[in-house]
């Protein structure tokens, strides 16, 4: 599976506003809903998964999440990038209580479940590049965002 197709400038949101997990997962699935990514279930299922499987990542450098749910309510495969203003608090994966401040979102939907492991593992090698870290955690444009992000999952 090629992660650089997964990326679209329309599945990118820098978020100024937006202070809750709640509030942002709504968002997302909403969006990615009306664009057809999604079906209708996917905001409850997303939600509910989160609860049972949290996806915080507290990594040298940055905080990370990683929503995702079952690919029965996927439409279409993607990555949906979040980077907020405001960090956004996560339940740390492995855990059901330690909380952490995020401000990087990944949201994965995938079609195939035998796709998700590769996909999770080829993200975890990225974000545990100083470099690749470095740079995401500077870039301010979607434009320049989604340039980046083609260009180091490029295979």
């Amino acid at each position: 599976m090629s992660v650089a197709k997964l990326i679209d400038k329309e599945l990118v949101y820098l978020n100024e506003h937006i202070e809750t997990k709640e509030e942002l997962y709504g968002f997302v699935a909403d969006h990615l809903f009306q664009i057809g990514f999604v079906k209708k279930t996917y905001k409850e299922a997303l939600i509910a998964r989160e609860r049972e499987y949290p996806t915080g990542l507290s990594l040298e450098g940055v905080n990370i999440g990683i929503p995702h749910t079952d690919c029965f309510h996927i439409e279409e495969p993607f990555i949906y990038l979040v980077k907020t203003k405001h960090s956004v608090t996560l339940t740390h994966m492995g855990t059901d209580d330690v909380e952490i401040p995020v401000h990087y979102l990944f949201f994965l939907g995938i079609k195939k479940p035998t796709e998700q492991v590769q996909l999770l593992q080829t993200l975890m090698d990225k974000f545990q590049d100083p470099e690749f870290v470095h740079l995401l955690k500077h870039i301010e444009e979607n434009e320049r965002l989604v340039s980046f992000l083609k260009k180091e999952f490029k295979e």
